[in-house]
């Protein structure tokens, strides 16, 4: 279940504003042969669709870094918000 507070905590403290425009990808938990669905938006206008993929088993997912809008690949990158690491085994 999407937590609309925890989510805007996270894109303003992501990006600086709640409004921020947004790569969002739903990839469902349990059936792979689905396809991911992708949407472009702020959270305020996507927050309906999230949640209703949501509801329907997807997990939903952003892009931490931001994109032009013309696709997902790394020409497609505008900046870089963000380093991630994953450091859970040695």
């Amino acid at each position: 279940m999407i937590d609309p507070n925890q989510t805007r905590w996270f894109i303003h403290q992501l990006t600086g504003s709640v409004d921020t425009v947004l790569d969002f990808r739903c990839i469902h938990d349990q059936r792979k042969d689905l396809p991911a669905h992708n949407f472009r938006g702020s959270l305020s206008e996507m927050l309906p669709t999230l949640t209703d993929y949501n509801a329907r088993g997807y997990g939903i997912f952003c892009t931490i870094n931001a994109l032009d809008g013309h696709g997902r690949e790394l020409t497609n990158i505008q900046f870089i918000r963000a380093h991630m690491l994953d450091l859970d085994d040695p």
